[in-house]
């Protein structure tokens, strides 16, 4: 194996993702070359990266800002932010050169990159996007009874993260769910590098409940996409007496009746990471009932607090989930197969506390540390194949 000074690496990420982490490890690992963002060096703490280390595009990060003010789709900020970090990159003086950039965001500088040396990643959070279009757009679809309309700036973006794929040497996916989709679609296996994500959140310990009512929660922000109609079905068709369900996240106004539900509870406002840990801490399983998620790092925030959880084989998460040790892992679209398997959770503490046991020490492996661990075998290992 290569030794740690002889990889440098070039990160580029034009929103706040994981990457402020990794640039934050690879930079005490004394391999970080440069470092690019739109966030505002004086924004960089609590993260440890060097200022020297980084290229910020504040201005980009400005109208970003300014965009989502007012409300307006933002289709410029991120075709800019490449087109000026293909100027701008350069190869290091001494080591092998990889660079490595977030899916939508990096068609030019990828080529850029590629030209002046660099072995090249594009990392996609989520499934090949044609599978993620599949099967959201396909769920809106079936649900609204209706396509809804895509605007042509989307539109661009999907069709550059195809050319990204086909571009860089390598593809970094959180999840074997992810992996399948590129393979399903003529992409060799090499080239995929299945990398799941860390928690950042400061979720405290496992602390005894105190009692109390059977609380089951979702957290998740995209009603179709993280599949809420399915868990609010289940919900529909259990006995609640002594139970609620809290749900983060908003309903569509087609399905506001669901909020007559009984001992349902929405949360459809933002919570603090303090607030959070609370609502993680009340509740004695976690769901996430997603048709597509390429990882879902509230899995493992729910797991660090020691609460099984429920998820679908869609959720990339299911990769650290042993079925029936952690939690369990069901099919898409199934609402008694969640029925089942909060019914079983409600009706044994015994097994709660043994999974929400498991949960919390399997939750320990996803740490910042050991994800940045990950990732330098990831590079040696590219370095290796690329010679």
């Amino acid at each position: 194996m290569l030794q740690n000074n002889h990889i440098q690496v070039t990160l580029a990420v034009h929103a706040k993702y994981h990457a402020f982490r990794l640039a934050e490890g690879l930079a005490k690992k004394g391999v970080l070359s440069c470092f690019y963002t739109i966030y505002p060096k004086w924004k960089l703490p609590p993260y440890e990266i060097p200022a020297k280390k980084t290229t910020s595009f504040f201005l980009l990060g400005a109208l970003k800002l300014i965009f989502g003010k007012l409300g307006l789709r933002d289709s410029v900020t991120g075709e800019v932010f490449d087109w000026m970090l293909s100027k701008v990159i350069r190869r290091p003086k001494e080591g092998r050169w990889i660079f490595q950039a977030y899916s939508g965001y990096c068609e030019k500088s990828l080529k850029a990159a590629k030209k002046r040396g660099a072995i090249t990643i594009v990392e996609r959070a989520c499934p090949h996007i044609d599978e993620q279009i599949s099967l959201v757009e396909g769920e809106k679809k079936r649900l609204l009874e209706k396509e809804e309309n895509v605007s042509v700036g989307q539109k661009r973006v999907w069709e550059r993260m195809k050319r990204e794929y086909e571009i860089a040497d390598f593809i970094v996916v959180p999840s074997s769910y992810s992996k399948k989709s590129f393979l399903e679609r003529g992409f060799v296996s090499e080239k995929i590098i299945v990398m799941p994500l860390c928690n950042e959140k400061a979720i405290s310990p496992p602390h005894p409940k105190e009692g109390g009512t059977f609380t089951v929660l979702c957290v998740g922000g995209n009603f179709y996409r993280k599949g809420i109609i399915y868990l609010l079905r289940a919900w529909q068709n259990m006995r609640t007496e002594n139970a609620r369900l809290v749900i983060k996240g908003g309903l569509p106004e087609q399905y506001s009746n669901f909020k007559n539900l009984p001992n349902l509870e929405i949360i459809d406002r933002y919570l603090s990471v303090k607030e959070l840990d609370v609502l993680y801490h009340e509740a004695d399983v976690f769901i996430l009932p997603s048709i597509d998620d390429g990882f879902g790092l509230v899995v493992v925030e729910a797991m660090m607090a020691g609460i099984p959880v429920i998820i679908t084989e869609n959720v990339g998460a299911a990769d650290i989930i042993e079925n029936g040790k952690e939690g369990f892992v069901v099919p898409i679209r199934d609402p008694n197969a969640l029925k089942e398997k909060i019914e079983y959770l409600m009706r044994h503490s015994d097994i709660r506390k043994t999974m929400g046991d498991a949960a919390a020490e399997r939750a320990c492996e996803y740490t910042p540390d050991k994800y940045c661990e990950r990732m330098m075998k990831a590079y040696e290992k590219v370095v290796e194949r690329s010679r």
